[in-house]
């Protein structure tokens, strides 16, 4: 994917703003909708089993940052790289990936992106849990506003393949722990997207709060 095209210094420019905008505009935006329609606090301390935490504005804050940070990967992007959308042909020892993005953070037809945003898409499912969220396969509490206690039911083989992720996998140089920060960001961004199921929408927020807690500790 990164060697499919050769761009030009305006098309890589032009990746380099849509991934700043998917960072930087598209989290804050989607962050305000989130609040506007729960009444939660951007200020307040949140908490996860028993570990306080920042305030969600501080929590975005910091990954923007580290999210920034990563060096580019401009290429042919997918721009939905998540479980649901890859499939593995064991006849032909060969993955298939469906239902490419096509546009760019404009709305423009573009296949050109940062596969920064990819790799951590694919994180998403393998560290951020979201098929496992979107199942209800998890338990939440939450005591007091942001104050949450959350358990995701794993079984051992499944933590298995995480832990080998996180230690022995590099997508494109890019180690697992380094995309936490946008994992973070894409679960925080799908927030208002949830607003019709309550729950599933506290466990996502819950579940930032546990990829945050995860970076900070590696």
């Amino acid at each position: 994917f990164r060697s499919a095209v050769t761009m030009t210094p305006a098309q890589l420019d032009r990746v380099d703003q849509d991934y700043r905008q998917l960072i930087v505009e598209k989290t804050r935006q989607r962050l305000a909708d989130f609040v506007a329609g729960s009444g939660d606090s951007l200020t307040q301390p949140t908490a996860l089993n028993g570990q306080v935490l920042p305030s969600l504005n501080e929590v975005v804050s910091r990954c923007q940052a580290a999210a920034l940070a990563l060096p580019a990967r401009p290429g042919v992007v997918h721009g939905d790289l998540c479980f649901s959308n890859i499939l593995y042909d064991s006849r032909a020892n060969a993955l298939k990936l469906l239902d490419p993005r096509g546009i760019n953070a404009r709305q423009e037809a573009s296949s050109l992106g940062d596969l920064r945003y990819d790799v951590a898409k694919f994180t998403h499912s393998v560290i951020g849990l979201y098929d496992h969220i979107v199942a209800g396969h998890f338990a939440l509490a939450e005591a007091h506003p942001l104050d949450f206690t959350l358990q995701i039911h794993l079984e051992g083989a499944q933590q298995q393949v995480q832990q080998a992720y996180r230690e022995r996998v590099r997508l494109l140089g890019l180690a697992c722990d380094e995309v936490l920060p946008v994992v973070v960001l894409l679960f925080v961004s799908m927030l208002p997207l949830h607003g019709d199921n309550p729950l599933r929408q506290r466990a996502l927020l819950a579940n930032a709060l546990r990829v945050f807690q995860l970076w900070q500790g590696a």
